[in-house]
């Protein structure tokens, strides 16, 4: 329930919305009739114990009270069933850039009935519609990798779209302009976070709509296009509480006027470029990125300067902690700079990002001497590794920014560091990343199914292990003897948008058409 006097946005320390309005709601059945109760919980549920119905009354609301509906369903010889509705209704649902904006439903339902009772009365269908989802979803995930992979992706699908609210502006309802807003749950509550939400999230949408990859950006370039984020690279997210004293993280999306946002410069460039692509390459749409050409050039430019010797600084796993020349984020700076180069047709910038591509692996800067693997940073540094998730978008998208065996090196590789949970995110840490996990599987490719199916069988074990009681987590311990197979902490993010990358692979720069599932 709401909290009492919560001021509009405000949540609570769980992050869960304190304002807006509870519903609960039925439709009486030509086989039972519905009654209702309000008042003290023993009161309303004794009503219930003795008689299987409510008596009607609602005193005045005092606190700690309930709100209980009731079926009567008769006398029954065959199974029956009801629908009750239960939600929470936020007509001011985010707050961008001052702005309230609210849920893309009231464009057609307006009043707060409306929207519950049509939900009510489409149950059927939407049930039917949800299962075919579900059936066919399994289908093309046990088709492509097998029940395993089948069963990840089911619990990740509405995890993810779950993380989004689908927005119109709350004074116009103007159904013409659509944003979507995306928050990262549990790690921090950041609005529309491009680098560790949106990038690792993407495979889901391409698969499924790929309008969403738009729709998720679109808030973030709307504010980037004002001018009042004035750093060379792209920003990190529109809403967050970095540092601890900036209170606007999600629902809030006010953007950073004052220039203090987690700072990952090459890792929010490359990550920006890289998700235009892959919109305009499965949608043929080329209108929007065309519209922010030259926001996106200063964001290609900044990677052509600082993509391959890079300062001490953050990447998408920033609770690593920041390093130097880190040869994951050189990898996604060459890859952005190929995906900016082929989405513009400017070819000196595909030309540099081989060229990066080229030093890293080919003449060996970030490689050990025997090219057996990847280094975590470089030159030299040959006793580390790290998981090159980033390769992904490289395969995905068909770009050629490194050659076929840079892919196969690293497939041979990582069985040779597997610890008993999985594989560890690189050489620092005992610990592992589900969605990148599978981006690393994905990027494996057609010629190495045992070490994709490595993979995905680590994932799946860690989320059938009963070890945890949170929903879906991201990242777990690895290690035997350091909590292995333990969540650590990271519960029902987006991110698991993630493990679609190796259905994602199957459909390769085509993408989902606007919803092919």
């Amino acid at each position: 329930m709401s909290g009492a006097g919560a001021a509009t946005y405000a949540q609570n320390t769980q992050e869960q919305a304190l304002w807006g309005k509870p519903v609960i709601a039925t439709n009486p059945s030509t086989a039972s009739n519905v009654t209702s109760s309000s008042g003290r919980k023993n009161d309303v549920r004794d009503q219930f114990f003795a008689n299987g119905r409510l008596s009607g009354s609602n005193p005045p609301w005092a606190s700690g009270d309930v709100a209980a509906l009731a079926h009567d369903l008769h006398t029954i010889s065959a199974p029956a069933s009801v629908v009750f509705a239960i939600g929470l209704e936020r007509q001011q649902a985010i707050n961008y850039l001052g702005n309230a904006r609210t849920g893309y439903y009231r464009g057609t339902f307006a009043a707060s009935v409306c929207p519950v009772c049509h939900f009510l009365d489409d149950y059927p269908d939407a049930n039917r519609e949800s299962l075919a989802l579900d059936a066919s979803l399994s289908d093309r995930a046990s088709a492509v990798a097998g029940a395993n992979y089948s069963d990840i992706l089911a619990l990740s699908v509405r995890q993810a779209y779950g993380a989004t609210d689908l927005t119109i502006p709350n004074d116009s309802l103007d159904t013409n302009d659509v944003m979507v807003f995306m928050k990262e749950i549990s790690s921090n509550g950041n609005t529309n976070t491009s680098v560790d939400v949106i990038y690792p999230a993407f495979p889901l949408f391409y698969v499924t709509n790929p309008e969403y990859i738009r729709l998720l950006l679109e808030p973030v370039m709307q504010y980037l296009a004002t001018g009042r984020w004035k750093q060379p690279y792209a920003i990190h997210d529109i809403g967050s509480s970095y540092p601890n004293d900036h209170p606007s993280s999600y629902p809030n999306a006010l953007g950073h006027d004052d220039q203090i946002a987690e700072p990952q410069p090459v890792e929010e460039c490359g990550n920006l470029l890289i998700l235009f692509y892959a919109y305009s390459r499965s949608t043929n749409n080329t209108a929007f990125a065309t519209r922010y050409h030259d926001i996106l050039r200063t964001y290609a430019d900044y990677l052509a300067t600082n993509g391959i010797n890079m300062p001490s600084q953050l990447s998408t796993d920033d609770g690593a902690g920041p390093i130097a020349n880190q040869t994951n984020l050189a990898i996604k700076a060459a890859i952005g700079l190929v995906a900016y180069g082929t989405m513009f047709k400017e070819p000196r910038y595909t030309a540099l990002g081989r060229y990066y591509a080229n030093q890293l692996y080919t003449q060996g800067l970030a490689t050990d001497a025997a090219k057996t693997h990847f280094t975590l940073t470089y030159p030299g540094n040959e006793d580390t590794y790290t998981t090159t998730f980033n390769l992904f978008p490289d395969a995905l998208l068909q770009l050629k920014t490194f050659p076929q065996a840079a892919y196969d090196m690293q497939a041979a590789y990582y069985p040779t560091v597997r610890a008993q949970g999985g594989v560890p995110l690189d050489s620092r840490v005992g610990w592992a990343k589900s969605d990148w996990m599978l981006f690393a599987a994905a990027a494996a490719g057609p010629n190495h199914n045992a070490k994709r199916d490595m993979f995905i069988d680590d994932v799946h074990a860690f989320l059938t292990n009963g070890l945890n009681e949170v929903p879906f987590s991201d990242q777990w311990n690895v290690v035997a003897g350091e909590g292995n197979g333990q969540a650590r902490g990271f519960r029902a993010r987006p991110v698991v948008g993630g493990h679609f990358s190796v259905l994602a692979m199957q459909q390769g720069g085509a993408g989902g058409g606007g919803g092919s599932l």
